[in-house]
């Protein structure tokens, strides 16, 4: 494998990707469609992701006009928690009643 160039991937986590002529194993950013929905939810006491990943992403998908709703756990670490799960079946529900 011939010299590595370190790619961004996440505030959290650094790619290695091996140098042409290899193609990229990161795809390239995609343009949400219009109308393009998103529901993140993260415990805050996550010790395996940083609770502020989550309010990066958000932010990041609002620039690209993404309609997020965000929700930050207290007290949740890196599970599913049945706050969770409940806040994503009423989403699913609000989606799917439309």
């Amino acid at each position: 494998m011939g010299p590595i160039a370190w790619r961004f991937w996440s505030n959290a986590t650094w790619l290695w990707v091996p140098r042409a002529p290899q193609p990229s194993v990161s795809p390239e950013p995609l343009a949400p469609k219009p109308g393009a929905r998103a529901l993140l939810i993260h415990g805050e006491a996550d010790p395996v992701i940083p609770a502020d990943e989550t309010q990066l992403a958000a932010k990041r998908l609002r620039e690209l006009g993404v309609a997020v709703e965000a929700h930050l756990l207290a007290r949740v670490g890196h599970t599913i928690s049945s706050e969770g799960i409940a806040l994503a079946g009423n989403y699913l529900a609000e989606i799917f009643a439309r």
